[in-house]
């Protein structure tokens, strides 16, 4: 079982493609984990920094890989080595006085990169005229990312030959379907936990409800609310690990256009009023700040949840009549929640207890108030496709493609910050992780087909009527993945002690405020201050709205029996709405230390709503149907027939179809 979430849209000429989205994201990131790993990449803060040491001035000796290599796997974090996932940092240790020459298994190759290599702690102990350095700088990377996304289409349909009344056959579609539309809406927020219904997806709002809602939950006593093991869930159910999950059925194939399913050699009725694409795909990367060690000296607020709403209505009307064997699907309809929580290891020890030590050049980027990291992503596609087809010509193959309308919406979000070895939060952090997916679908459709009747005899060769009205699929599919360590620790009178001197500004620290404290590929340690809270926020929703009201109506007349073999198609429904959305949030490899309490609450909320399913079948004798037509046929005087003519049109040729030299 893949853990994919998502798949992607590429939109090209009105035409979507859908692929596998998670895959291409895992593999745009893993390209740039890996290059930010070379010695060559350089995000550009001030130089001091990223400037290749002088090793002589320190007095000390450091492996650096070749800045050409590109170490495997999800390299952004740990030691850079040939595995750099596997190999772990070399514990130095300040109490023997060691040789001066380089040890034999820190020059081997694939050995870790040491920052600080022993001799400079042995030149230390030796003169004792050593100190740690700091220097001050402004710095922190924040961002408030909106993306909002809307499609609207109209195509609300006519199709009929003349003789036909417009405005009659209009009283056959479902009424109200804008006050239906809202009342589906508001079915579906009522469905969304309370806390989440009113949430606005906009930077502002969901920072101020990130700071309420964790208010309120410090309130309460409670540390954890809800607790969602990790793992992939359909529908509510967690999946083994084999299962096989659904698969979005439509857009796989190629690009150019799609050729007709249906014979064109022979005189046929098809109609297609549905068959309507409405997609939704957004991706989150939020990398930011590259983190070794976070340190918040408040609280810490993790919040993921994945809202997911299927609701739709199809109820079909459907009146056939005829001697053939009519195929006919009035249901039918596919509704899936798919979610996914993934928890994945840097494969970094806890550095916690241990001996290891960053340098002694160290600067400190101080961001002075709150930090904000917000990326929002509002996506919508509302589409009406509500038509109205008469098809009574025999004599043509008249295919009339009313629906097979494609919507889509794509958005990739990746951000990318300054890399810090230690950064610091002197207030609280609030972590939310936020997808919010509804599929809103209305699709009552009035067919009446009027096939071959007694004056067929058997062996004719005309094929069966086919009648479509449900077989809609809705999907929506997340991904909530955590990348970093999962290594909590509580903040010593160490860190304590060490936190007051950097916010001090003190420009010197003795040695031994740095052991314990690793860093990651940079000859100097980079450190990151920030005096307020963090607001470390990543929201998608989506939404996807159809209505899809038909009314279709195929007759074949008696006099199509002295004919070819005829063909009857009608398919008013296989709607495909999709959303697909995934977040990979990036904490730090190696530990985090908390002052305060670790606040955390894993939601999943996945529900199908069938508003209204209640379709009516009924076969009726050919002259019932017929006679029952004339209710949609135009006054004799009005279209220039004779007081005699037949109640249902019969056309001897396309040309009498408005439409049937432009849809054969």
């Amino acid at each position: 079982m893949g853990t994919g979430a998502t798949e992607i849209i590429r939109l090209f000429a009105g035409h979507f493609h859908l692929s596998n989205e998670t895959g291409r994201l895992r593999e745009s990131y893993d390209e740039f984990m890996a290059h930010r790993a070379r010695g060559d990449f350089d995000p550009g803060t001030h130089d001091a920094i990223y400037k290749s040491p002088d090793l002589d001035e320190f007095h000390t000796y450091s492996r650096f890989v070749d800045p050409q290599s590109e170490p495997p796997g999800l390299v952004g974090y740990g030691p850079l080595s040939a595995d750099p996932l596997q190999s772990e940092p070399r514990r130095l240790d300040i109490n023997p006085i060691i040789d001066n020459a380089l040890p034999d298994e820190l020059a081997a190759p694939g050995a870790p990169l040491l920052i600080a290599a022993p001799t400079l702690l042995q030149y230390e102990i030796e003169y004792g005229e050593l100190a740690i350095n700091v220097t001050y700088d402004t710095g922190g990377d924040q961002h408030l990312i909106q993306v909002q996304q809307l499609n609207v289409m109209w195509d609300n349909d006519i199709a009929i030959p003349e003789g036909w009344s417009a405005e009659a056959l209009q009283t056959l579609q479902f009424p109200d379907i804008p006050d239906t539309l809202q009342d589906l809406h508001d079915q579906a927020v009522a469905a969304a936990p309370p806390e989440l219904s009113d949430v606005s997806f906009n930077t502002g709002s969901l920072i101020s409800f990130a700071g309420e809602y964790d208010a309120e939950w410090k309130a309460s006593g409670e540390t954890t609310r809800n607790d969602v093991e990790p793992g992939v869930y359909v529908n509510g159910e967690l999946q083994p690990e084999d299962a096989e999950l659904p698969v979005f059925p439509v857009g796989l194939g190629d690009d150019g256009e799609a050729e007709s399913a249906y014979p064109t050699d022979v005189p046929g009725q098809i109609v297609t009023a549905g068959s309507n694409l409405a997609a939704n795909v957004a991706g989150i990367f939020d990398i930011n700040h590259g983190i070794g060690t976070l340190v918040v000296v408040g609280d810490y607020f993790r919040t993921d949840a994945i809202v997911q709403l299927n609701l739709y209505v199809d109820d079909d009307d459907i009146t056939y009549a005829g001697d053939g064997v009519f195929q006919i699907e009035g249901d039918g309809n596919e509704a899936f929640n798919i979610a996914t929580f993934l928890d994945t290891d840097a494969g970094v020890p806890s550095f916690a207890g241990s001996d290891i030590f960053p340098g002694i050049d160290w600067y400190v980027d101080v961001l002075d108030g709150d930090l904000y990291d917000v990326s929002v992503v509002s996506q919508a596609n509302w589409l009406y496709d509500n038509d109205v087809s008469v098809q009574d010509n025999y004599l043509t193959n008249y295919q009339l493609l009313m629906g097979a309308n494609e919507q889509g919406n794509f958005t990739e979000i990746l951000t990318i910050g300054d890399n810090y070895d230690l950064v610091i939060v002197l207030g609280d952090y609030h972590e939310l992780n936020l997808i919010y997916q509804k599929n809103i679908l209305l699709d009552p459709d009035t067919l009446k087909v009027l096939g071959y009747d007694d004056a067929f005899g058997d062996g004719d060769g005309l094929a069966d009527p086919s009648i479509t009205a449900g077989a809609n699929w809705l999907q929506n599919e997340a991904l909530i993945e955590q990348w970093g360590t999962q290594s909590f620790q509580e903040l010593t009178p160490a860190w304590e002690a060490l936190i007051a001197q950097l916010n001090a500004g003190d420009t010197e620290l003795d040695l031994s405020a740095g052991v314990g404290i690793p860093n990651f590929g940079d000859p100097a340690f980079n450190i990151l201050l920030i005096t307020g809270d963090v607001y470390d926020i990543n929201a998608i929703e989506q939404e996807n709205v159809v209505a899809d009201a038909d009314v279709a109506l195929q007759l074949l007349p008696p006099a199509a029996a002295h004919e070819d073999p005829a063909m009857q198609v009608a398919s008013t429904g296989e709607n495909a709405l999709g959303n697909f959305a995934t977040i990979v949030h990036t904490g730090p490899a190696a530990d985090y230390y908390i002052g305060g309490e670790l606040y955390e609450d894993e939601m999943l909320i996945q529900t199908e709503l069938i508003a209204s399913n209640d379709d009516t079948v009924t076969g009726s004798d050919p002259d019932v149907l017929a006679n029952e037509l004339v209710a949609f046929t135009l006054p004799p005087e009005e279209d220039g027939h004779d007081e005699d003519a037949v109640a249902v049109p019969v056309h001897d040729s396309a040309h009498s179809d408005v439409l049937g030299n432009v849809l054969t």
